[in-house]
């Protein structure tokens, strides 16, 4: 591209910021599209290719002014519903219209208005970005796919194919076996020691404060004391595929806590049975167990025991690979969470298990580059493990912070790591989760009725729409609670204040040396991805993310890991010598 910028060049790009604005603004459903927007954006303005007058005449062809017109008008649609009608942004335009007496256009015709002008002056880019995408990217993702259904291509991916359907299978078969295992247990004992669990929770109440506005989730814990007891008169395997629980009427079944403690401590009789099928409550593997022989109190002090060695294994683990950052950025992340509220609390202990032994796994398999098949097929595992053991927490946090340790291990031992690769690895941990977790509404509805599957869609509808009991959901407002919700304990805030001013001090590195930016910004693409992760999840799991803030806070540990990681790998870096300094202190004679 030329150094002066010509007038057409500056009215593309105004055309384009104008067009990225509403997509900015809008981000609370549609990530996907902004990322593909956002790449094309940056392959139009990064190509070696001179926009004049004959280029923007080509873009304004009939077809593609007629595509721009569709694609600005949903992107206006969507930006009029998400933000220019939102309260705040409706209560701005009433006051400024409010000042200008001649001006009698109601704010809502003058909202729309505005929508319309936004889609009317991105025009020009839409169409030539339609343009460039018909007339130069069709031929290349042509010649791509081609080149991956070939033979070789084909095989290689046929190969993989089967052989995650096969762990997968492993995995489901592993998993439901186990279950039906451990429903096969009596449950005299586990009920004595249920009681005894329950006046535990009775002196404690449902949601009680551990430190520093941490709460425990005795309710879910309450769900799953309940399941772990439950003995109705049924099989094995149908007890495992559809998970019953006990409930009192005096709370018509609405609370699982206020049922356990009706039930054990105030000897009122369980009015119904209910069941909890879209999960495959794997944490029973365990719990059951357990339950035989200890209560609910001896259970976290074991708890906290195997976490406090997990975590110094992790730890060592990593010093031993001489990953010093990832340790201390790891014991960091584990002081962020709080050790008392994972110590007291099962329900959100299942997640930090399975992002310890994932990392585990990570660092002990083969370092070589043939292996690299074995880490898909790793995170694929973990994404199974997931879906098993998981009660929808922080589920991403199983993904990021092992795949951040990954991207570590391959910078260490000098490979490089391209973030087509994490996105390699992110799709297999999706299979693995995805397919876990399915293949319980699958198997339930084959074998005891369409309700599993039917109930778990309708589950998903909700949940992952932008309305609750009749109020709109936001985004940002998403983002913003869950943010100060993770940040409001001393040590996540001390955390968040050096984060700042490590990048306030990067910042002020690049301004007197540019050159380091150059060098560096090759490092942060994965980091960057991995640490956006949880962002993505409360965008696709909008209304849950926004009603169990106290679960999605806890995904920002994913994004505070990568960060933190990205930067131990820059200060590593600037801790040799920048390219100015090395210029500088070169030698002087020969």
């Amino acid at each position: 591209m030329r150094k002066i910028m010509t007038k057409e060049k500056i009215a593309l790009l105004l055309s384009a910021v104008v067009f990225m604005m509403p997509w900015i603004l809008v981000c609370v459903r549609w990530m996907l599209p902004i990322g593909l927007f956002g790449l094309i954006l940056l392959v139009l303005l990064l190509r070696n290719t001179d926009y004049g007058v004959e280029q923007l005449r080509g873009s304004f062809r009939v077809p593609y002014v007629v595509l721009g017109l569709l694609v600005n008008g949903w992107i206006a649609r969507d930006f009029f519903d998400a933000f220019v009608s939102a309260f705040l942004t409706s209560h701005l335009l009433n006051r400024i219209f409010a000042l200008i007496p001649f001006l009698h256009i109601s704010p809502k015709i003058a909202s729309a208005a505005l929508c319309v002008v936004f889609a009317l002056l991105s025009l020009p880019f839409t169409c030539n970005l339609i343009r460039l995408f018909f007339a130069d990217l069709t031929p290349t993702f042509s010649r791509a796919i081609k080149q991956f259904f070939s033979s070789q291509g084909m095989r290689r991916f046929w190969k993989s194919a089967a052989k995650s359907a096969c762990i997968l299978l492993i995995g489901i078969t592993l998993g439901l076996g186990l279950l039906t295992a451990v429903f096969q247990i009596p449950t005299e004992r586990i009920d004595r020691n249920v009681r005894s669990s329950a006046a535990v929770l009775a002196r404690e109440d449902v949601y009680p404060t551990v430190s520093s506005n941490r709460k425990l989730d005795n309710f879910t814990d309450s769900v799953m004391l309940l399941n772990a007891a439950d003995d109705t008169e049924a099989s094995a395997l149908k007890k495992a595929v559809m998970v019953y629980r006990g409930t009192t009427t005096a709370q018509n079944g609405q609370s699982s806590y206020d049922s356990l403690v009706d039930h054990y401590i105030g000897g009122e009789a369980f009015a119904e049975k209910k069941t909890y099928a879209r999960y495959w409550h794997g944490y029973l593997v365990f719990l059951k167990p357990l339950l035989l022989v200890m209560d609910y109190s001896a259970i976290r002090i074991l708890n906290g025991a195997v976490q406090g060695l997990l975590t110094l294994i992790v730890i060592v683990s990593l010093l031993r690979k001489r990953l010093y950052c990832p340790a201390v950025s790891f014991l960091l992340m584990y002081a962020a969470i709080s050790p008392i509220l994972l110590l007291k609390s099962l329900q959100f202990s299942s997640c930090y298990y399975l992002l310890m032994l994932g990392c585990l796994v990570i660092l002990w398999l083969p370092e070589r580059s043939e292996n690299d098949k074995k880490y898909l097929y790793a995170f694929l595992c973990i994404g199974i493990a997931t879906a098993y053991f998981d009660f929808l927490t922080y589920p991403v946090a199983t993904f990021g912070i092992p795949a951040a340790v990954y991207i570590c291990l391959k910078r260490a031992s000098g490979e490089k790591h391209k973030l087509w690769e994490l996105c390699h690895t992110f799709a297999f941990w999706g299979v693995g989760y995805a397919g876990m977790w399915g293949s319980k509404w699958l198997l339930g509805t084959m074998l005891y009725g369409k309700e599993i599957m039917s109930d778990a869609l309708q589950t998903i509808s909700f949940r992952t729409s932008n309305f609750n009991e009749g109020e709109v959901l936001y985004w940002n407002n998403c983002v913003i609670q869950t943010f100060k919700k993770f940040f409001s304990t001393p040590m996540s805030l001390i955390l968040f204040v050096v984060l700042v001013l490590w990048i306030v001090r990067y910042v002020m590195k690049c301004r007197r040396d540019p050159r380091l930016l150059k060098r560096d910004i090759r490092l942060v693409p994965e980091y960057l991805f991995i640490a956006l992760l949880p962002f993505a999840w409360f965008a696709v799991m909008l209304n849950h993310s926004t009603v169990h803030l106290q679960l999605s806070s806890k995904e920002y540990i994913t994004s505070v890991f990568a960060v933190l990681c990205m930067f131990g790998e820059l200060q590593k870096r600037q801790n040799a010598k920048s390219p100015k300094e090395k210029n500088d202190t070169g030698p002087q004679s020969m």
